[in-house]
C-alpha cells in the first residue's frame, strides 16, 4: 500500500508494524497535511465478519475515548476494496517494551508514574463500560513530548470488552462463552478460564506489567496455560523487593493487583490511583521511616531504621527499536530490537480459536547498584546498605506443576469454577 492514497484523503508513506489483524502505516492527510497512522486490516481477513465486528468494534471504543493517555483516534472508514481502516494520531517514541529492552528493570518511581498514566486511561474507559483485556507493554506507548518525561499513551483496544448495558453496547456478543482472550502472561486467573472479566481483570494486567518492569520478570515464571492457571491459583507471587530495592508500600501495591481472588484486588483504578498517588508523594526517607503496609494480610505499619537514603539514579534509557524513526506502532509489534536482552517480541492477536499470544521469556534480571530504601528480607538495613554492590538473597523458584496436579485442577475448573480449583490446588500442594 505505500505510495497509495485512500479514498483520495491519507497518502500512505510508510508500513511501521504488522499484527494478526492489520497493518499500521505512517500516512498524511492530503487536505490539512496531518500526519497520522493507519490501521488497515488484512485484506485476508475483511471477509471474516466476525473478525470484522471485532475491529469495528476496537474503532467505536477508541473513538469514544477522550482521556489525554489514550491514543487519539479520529475514524473509522472503509477502502474502495472493502478493507476497514482506523486513523489515529501518529505518536513519537517507543513503547515500554522497547523502553525495557534498552535498559532492563526500570526505576519503581518511573513505572509506578506510567502505571498511574495508564490508571488515568482505564478510569474513562471503565466509565464507559469497556474492559481493554490485553494491557502488556508493547500497548503503553512512552511519547516524547519537547524533551519532557514519559507521557504514556495506552494503545489496541482490538479484544476489548463491551460491558452488557454500557453506552455503547451494541447487544453483540464477540467472545464465545469459556473462550480465552488476551496475552497469556499478562492474563488474570479468570481470564485464562474464559470466565468474567471487568475493572478488575485490567488491575491484575497492570499488576503484571508493573511488577515486571520494577523486578525485571514476570511474578510467575512458567511455560504453558495450564502451568501458568495452576500457579496462580496455588501460589503467591514471590515479593518484587527479592528482585529489586524497593519501599515495602510498593510491594503491598503490588501484590495487592495480583490477588486471585478479584475482590481482594483494587476494586477500580481510582482506588489503585490513589494508593500510587500517596506512595509518589513520599519521599524515599519518609518511605524508609514508616513501612504502611495496604494488603490484607500483610504486616502491621512498623517502623525501621531511618538515615540518610540517597535517591536511586535514573536508569539511562538506550536507542528505541522497532517502527522507523520512534515512530508508534500502535499496539502491533514492530521488528524486534537488537539488545543485551535479546528477547523476542510478543506477537499480536491472533484471529480465530484461542486469542493467546505467548510473548518471549525475560532473563531474571540482577538488581541495581547504588541506594537500597528497605531490605528485600523486609527486615532492618545491613550495614554497607546504600553503599554499594549488595549480596542478594536467592529468590525462590516456584516447584513446577506434576501432571496430576494440572489435571485435579483443570476438572475442578471445568465442573465446580475457580473456588473449586483453589481448594483442589491446596490439597494436592
Amino acid at each position: 500500500m505505500v505510495g497509495t492514497v485512500i479514498n483520495n484523503r491519507y497518502r500512505i508513506q510508510a508500513k511501521l508494524a504488522v499484527g494478526g489483524f492489520g497493518a499500521i502505516y505512517r500516512a498524511l492527510q492530503i487536505n490539512n497535511n496531518r500526519k497520522v497512522a493507519i490501521k488497515v486490516m488484512h485484506r485476508e481477513l475483511s471477509s471474516d465478519e466476525q473478525l470484522a465486528a471485532r475491529f469495528r468494534r476496537e474503532a467505536v471504543a477508541l473513538c469514544s475515548l477522550r482521556d489525554s493517555h489514550t491514543v487519539t483516534t479520529y475514524e473509522l472508514d472503509q477502502t474502495a476494496d472493502g478493507r476497514l481502516f482506523i486513523v489515529m494520531e501518529l505518536l513519537e517514541g517507543r513503547n515500554l517494551l522497547e523502553a525495557f529492552r534498552a535498559s532492563g528493570a526500570l526505576p519503581w518511581r518511573r513505572v509506578l508514574g506510567i502505571a498511574r498514566a495508564v490508571c488515568s486511561a482505564l478510569a474513562e474507559a471503565h466509565g464507559l463500560g469497556i474492559v481493554h483485556r490485553d494491557l502488556k507493554p508493547a500497548n503503553i506507548f512512552l511519547e516524547t513530548r519537547h524533551g519532557a518525561g514519559d507521557f504514556v499513551k495506552v494503545l489496541d483496544f482490538g479484544i476489548a470488552k463491551i460491558m452488557r448495558g454500557s453506552d455503547i453496547d451494541d447487544g453483540s456478543e464477540l467472545t464465545i462463552a469459556g473462550q480465552a482472550v488476551g496475552t497469556l502472561e499478562y492474563m488474570a486467573p479468570e481470564q485464562l478460564i474464559g470466565g468474567k472479566c471487568d475493572q478488575r481483570t485490567d488491575i491484575y494486567t497492570l499488576g503484571v506489567v508493573a511488577y515486571e518492569m520494577i523486578a525485571g520478570r514476570r511474578p510467575f515464571a512458567t511455560a504453558g496455560i495450564l502451568d501458568l492457571l495452576a500457579t496462580q491459583l496455588a501460589e503467591k507471587p514471590p515479593k518484587p523487593s527479592l528482585f529489586a530495592p524497593l519501599p515495602a508500600v510498593v510491594n503491598d501495591i503490588l501484590l495487592r493487583c495480583l490477588e486471585r481472588d478479584e475482590s481482594a484486588r483494587y476494586q477500580d483504578v481510582s482506588e489503585l490511583a490513589a494508593a500510587i498517588d500517596e506512595v509518589l508523594g513520599q519521599s524515599d526517607m519518609e518511605l524508609l521511616a514508616t513501612r504502611t503496609s495496604t494488603t490484607r494480610g500483610h504486616a502491621a505499619p512498623r517502623k525501621v531504621a531511618t538515615g540518610p537514603v540517597p535517591q536511586l539514579p535514573a536508569t539511562p534509557v538506550g536507542p528505541g527499536a522497532g517502527a522507523p524513526a520512534g515512530q508508534s506502532t500502535h499496539g502491533l509489534e514492530a521488528p524486534p530490537a537488537t539488545s543485551h536482552l535479546a528477547m523476542p517480541a510478543s506477537p499480536g492477536g491472533v484471529p480465530g480459536g484461542l486469542h493467546v499470544s505467548p510473548s518471549g521469556g525475560v532473563p531474571l534480571l540482577g538488581p541495581p547498584g547504588g541506594a537500597l530504601i528497605v531490605p528485600p528480607s523486609g527486615g532492618l538495613p545491613a550495614p554497607g546498605f546504600g553503599r554499594g554492590p549488595v549480596a542478594w538473597p536467592q529468590a525462590p523458584t516456584a516447584p513446577r506443576t506434576s501432571a496430576l496436579r494440572i489435571t485435579l485442577i483443570m476438572l475442578a475448573l471445568a465442573a465446580f469454577g475457580v473456588g473449586a480449583g483453589v481448594l483442589i490446588s491446596q490439597l494436592v500442594s
